[in-house]
């Protein structure tokens, strides 16, 4: 069965609740927002509020995770990378 595409209804979750779900401070989300980055969002009302759906803030923590994940997976084989000075 094909994903539902999310309704405009379900985006009713603010920067305040993605924040909390992150464990991030407020701004940091509205900054990523501004710079293109972190869940989909959509602007919502007359007023164009940004709102945020559950399914994309939860598709962006799974892939938040596996790119941490992985960043600290490297094999022996790898050498470690050197600052340069």
């Amino acid at each position: 069965m094909p994903a539902r595409r999310a309704r405009p209804t379900d985006y009713n979750l603010t920067s305040t609740d993605v924040a909390e779900q992150l464990g991030l401070a407020r701004k940091t989300v509205d900054n990523w927002r501004y710079l293109g980055i972190g869940p989909r969002w959509r602007a919502v009302g007359p007023n164009g509020y940004p709102r945020y759906c559950q399914r994309d803030v939860d598709a962006f923590k799974a892939e938040a995770n596996g790119h941490r994940h992985r960043r600290h997976t490297r094999t022996a084989a790898e050498p470690a990378k050197r600052a340069r000075k």
